[in-house]
């Protein structure tokens, strides 16, 4: 105010407390425009800023007056005081008020207490161990899941250094510095990112973790959180699930030489026990029909029937053996057996197929043979129900480490869902034979058209 206590000057503050403008409010004595009532008696007390300017008094509420806004609304408490203005020769020129709204303090108080109590809350009922730091690396909050991970009492720890304290020393230093070239250069190498390592309880045990340390906001200064996970139980489940697929996997691959050894043994019995004592039948109607050309008409036919059925049940006995197991898998090798295969398919199908196998490939391991041989009948069987195509190349032979067969058509090319269908069977036993062997089976859209398939197996079979 000035020297006769009118209003001259209000900051923003006090503008929106009171509801008046500088405009509205300047001139005007200053009890009009703060108006305050006793908190008692509701009746309006003075503001004293005429006794303040005359005495040079500094006047203080000991207790805390209302005040009553300019649209009425419900008054505020208020603490407040009046000091005197003095000019340069030392006479009072006017009055200053300073007040605040205790109501708005008290509100917001409250509400940070309750937000406090609510973070606090949050803290207790993680999961996940929660840990504090502030700028020198120093643990300023160790929520209960922390205490229960580590070990360690929450008032024994705080002020600690974090990274010695749950770190391993070899790898302590390494992350502190690593934080800090974040901070330097903006990086975020360690900061905001999942970080799998190793932590370190008050026992000294080791246990792994997933660790993601944010950077939080702090006007005037640097803080970080640290969300710390306990993976020891996700450890040894993903180190049971991956002992499990080994189990079952070593166990399919039992299977399947039991399966090609019964396959083996059937076709070498159908040949070498059905198929001589069929070739034995088939001399003795021979035999036979050259001593009964004198017998009637109807004998002669009757033997030329049982002739044509035991011939046929041979060619029958020889087809099935070698659907079993081609015996040029085993006499001839892969190249060879990947070349009748070839030729049988083009007879049935009408698709040309082009083979590109080296004679020496033949001299693989019998599993490799196998395996190879398999896939391609798969792949055949695949092209001749799905891919409308007119031409099929084939490709085998042996890198440096490992060995590559390679199978393209021109049809209308797989797509991509049905490359990774965890349903097709076909393709999850033409995966399943090569990862078998330590090797990897590709399938997807060919370059130009079509359908490729590359199957790769290292040099060196794993049992």
């Amino acid at each position: 105010t000035d020297d006769n206590g009118l209003v001259t000057r209000m900051n923003f503050a006090a503008q929106q407390i009171l509801g008046w403008t500088i405009e509205e409010a300047r001139g005007r004595p200053l009890d009009d425009v703060y108006q305050r009532i006793d908190d008692e008696t509701r009746q309006p007390i003075r503001t004293g800023v005429e006794e303040v300017i005359q005495r040079g008094r500094i006047l203080s509420q000991p207790r805390y007056p209302l005040l009553t806004t300019r649209d009425g609304a419900t008054p505020c408490a208020l603490v407040e005081s009046i000091a005197p203005i003095y000019g340069d020769e030392g006479v009072i020129e006017g009055a200053m008020l300073v007040f605040r709204d205790e109501n708005r303090e008290r509100a917001h108080g409250q509400a940070l207490e309750a937000s406090q109590a609510r973070t606090a809350a949050i803290l207790e009922a993680s999961l996940d161990a929660v840990v504090t730091i502030d700028a020198a690396g120093a643990i300023t909050e160790f929520n209960g899941a922390a205490e229960r991970m580590f070990g360690y009492d929450r008032d024994a720890v705080i002020g600690l250094g974090f990274a010695d304290l749950v770190l391993p020393a070899r790898l302590g230093t390494a992350y502190s510095d690593a934080v800090q070239r974040d901070l330097a250069t903006g990086e975020t190498h360690v900061l905001g990112k999942r970080n799998e390592m190793v932590a370190l309880r008050v026992d000294g045990t080791e246990f792994p973790v997933e660790m993601v340390l944010a950077r939080i906001p702090v006007e005037g200064a640097v803080s970080f959180t640290c969300f710390i996970r306990d993976l020891t139980a996700a450890k040894r489940s993903e180190e049971a699930l991956r002992r499990s697929h080994q189990q079952l996997r070593a166990l399919a691959g039992r299977v399947e030489a039991a399966r090609e050894e019964e396959r083996t043994r059937i076709a070498r019995e159908l040949h070498d026990e059905l198929g001589q004592t069929l070739t034995a039948i088939r001399m003795d109607l021979g035999w036979l029909v050259l001593r009964t050309k004198s017998m009637p008409p109807a004998v002669a036919e009757r033997l030329d029937a049982m002739s044509q059925l035991v011939e046929s049940t041979f060619l029958m006995v020889r087809r099935l053996g070698t659907q079993l197991r081609p015996g040029i898998l085993d006499d001839l090798g892969l190249a060879a057996a990947i070349e009748w295969q070839a030729r049988e398919f083009e007879g049935r199908s009408g698709i040309r197929v082009d083979v590109d196998a080296p004679a020496d490939v033949g001299t693989l391991d019998p599993r490799y043979a196998t395996t190879v041989f398999r896939i391609f009948q798969e792949l055949l069987t695949n092209v001749g129900r799905h891919s409308e195509a007119k031409r099929v190349t084939a490709r085998l032979w042996q890198a440096e480490h490992s060995v590559e067969f390679e199978v393209r058509d021109d049809g209308r090319g797989i797509r991509p869902e049905e490359a990774a269908n965890a349903n097709s069977l076909g393709l999850l036993g033409m995966r399943e034979r090569a990862t078998l062997l330590g090797g990897s089976f590709h399938i997807g859209p060919a370059e130009g058209g079509g359908t490729l398939v590359r199957v790769t197996l290292p040099r060196e079979v794993r049992a």
